[in-house]
């Protein structure tokens, strides 16, 4: 072997000519000199004998096939920010990791290719904000807890497909900034099996489609009157079609209204979503509420959503609203396992002492007396409390002299001690007088043939015993 005059190659006598000119190339073949002319070649381009032998190493990490190594190596030079490999082990390792990722998303898309169906699930926690996702997840949130919300997209959409091919190269960043909000295929509540889509209308624009009912998508838009009329029922979601129909679709949780001291007459709602009793007995996950088309109160199907809503407004403190739901639930027969825990659960509101509050469960008692369930409040003690506060109740929430007699003439009131159903603990001596005394009342009132121009009327009253306590 000879270094040819005049060249910076070195020539083997031994080769043929087409390996001659293999070993003729610039970038394998030509070594750098120092300035001094000795020939020493450069430190920068030497491999030292371990590394050498370690190349063995970097071809395991390919499985022997060195041309998909050059252009593995080549591809992840071109990547921006990988610092040059010190050792051969190091860049064999990033080889191995460079090529699982490759492989990764090859399987992405053959996976997109056999099933176009294939659906990638998204995280709404984490959704970017004002994001479309990000605004989703907060509707949504009106009517189920978000631990309880899946949201997915089609891997075979294009936006989708770009997205997850970028995030298979390194050091490509969050492919989701890149290429914007992934489109929303699909959003379950398994809880309250409800499902909505992302579907653009007539109008180009896109709206989330409920997929149990196909025509409603949800509509944020509220005039004041539908604002004022979804009061009191925060949990949830004004849905609306392309005719302008709308409808509110109320989840069927457990609600209570929590005692605040500062503001005794406070309206705030606590909805218990982990009420397991609740929701084994409740057949019906959410209601459906068709709103009258003069958009001034909502319309009930069924005894379930009726209670229910007259228990939200009850919990609201809309007396007007609840004395005149209360014929909407007038029934003469038992009420089912469903009904039963609605209406019971209107002792949460058993603490509210409103002078309407009263009226309003009278009015409720009169509708369900023939039914023959029991009352979530004692009937006697409310039919007292309300005629001492009779002056002081609403006129939209007065009961007929008719309506009262007819309540305060049934079985469920206790008038004296010797009805079997007086219980001393429940039951006061007084609140029955009271309730005596009134039912006297009513009878002679509603007994005259002719009450024009009576200036008083001669009705039996009766005391109870002055109890005895101290010498005063």
């Amino acid at each position: 072997m000879k270094r040819k005059e005049g060249e910076g190659i070195w020539h083997f006598d031994s080769m043929s000519e087409s390996e001659e000119d293999d070993w003729r190339s610039d970038t394998d073949c030509e070594r750098d000199y120092n300035n001094d002319g000795d020939g020493s070649l450069n430190e920068k381009s030497k491999l030292s004998f371990v590394q050498f032998d370690d190349i063995s190493v970097l071809m395991d990490a390919v499985g022997g096939d060195d041309d998909f190594l050059i252009e593995t190596l080549r591809r992840l030079a071109a990547v921006p920010g990988v610092e040059p490999f010190s050792e051969v082990n190091g860049l064999a390792m990033a080889v191995a990791d460079y090529i699982n990722e490759v492989s990764i998303g090859q399987h992405h898309e053959s996976l997109i290719e056999e099933d176009s169906e294939a659906m990638l699930l998204l995280n709404l926690m984490y959704a970017p904000r004002r994001s479309r996702l990000h605004k989703v997840a907060k509707c949504l949130s009106r009517i189920e807890n978000m631990s309880h919300m899946i949201a997915w997209t089609k891997m075979n959409h294009p936006a989708v497909s770009r997205a997850l091919q970028s995030a298979g190269i390194p050091g490509g960043g969050d492919p989701w900034q890149q290429w914007g909000c992934p489109p929303i295929s699909l959003v379950e509540l398994p809880r309250l099996k409800l499902s909505f889509t992302e579907r653009m209308d007539h109008s180009g624009e896109i709206r989330m489609y409920s997929i149990d009912h196909n025509d409603l998508f949800i509509s944020n838009k509220r005039s004041e009157m539908i604002t004022c009329m979804l009061a009191g029922i925060p949990h949830s979601l004004l849905l609306c079609n392309m005719r302008g129909e709308e409808h509110l679709l109320v989840p069927a949780v457990s609600p209570t209204r929590p005692k605040v001291t500062s503001m005794p007459f406070s309206t705030f709602l606590v909805l218990d979503r982990s009420d397991e009793k609740w929701a084994e007995e409740l057949s019906s996950k959410y209601f459906m509420y068709p709103i009258h088309v003069s958009t001034s109160f909502l319309l009930t199907k069924g005894l379930s959503s009726a209670l229910y809503l007259m228990l939200l407004r009850f919990l609201h403190r809309n007396y007007g609203e609840v004395f005149r739901m209360a014929d909407s639930i007038a029934t003469d027969h038992a009420l089912s396992s469903e009904d039963l825990v609605i209406f019971n659960a209107f002792n949460y509101a058993n603490d509210d002492w409103h002078p309407d509050a009263h009226a309003c469960r009278l009015k409720i008692s009169l509708c369900m007396l023939d039914s023959g369930e029991e009352f979530p409040w004692d009937l006697t003690n409310e039919a007292a409390r309300h005629i001492l506060k009779l002056g002081r109740v609403s006129s939209n929430c007065r009961l007929s002299s008719e309506e009262e007699l007819q309540l305060l003439e049934s079985k469920c009131i206790v008038l004296d001690e010797s009805n079997e159903d007086y219980d001393p603990k429940l039951h006061d001596l007084y609140y029955c007088t009271i309730v005596n005394n009134r039912l006297h009342a009513l009878r002679s009132l509603l007994g005259a043939e002719n009450t024009e121009g009576l200036d008083h009327l001669e009705v039996s009253c009766c005391s109870p015993p002055r109890s005895v306590s101290t010498n005063w």
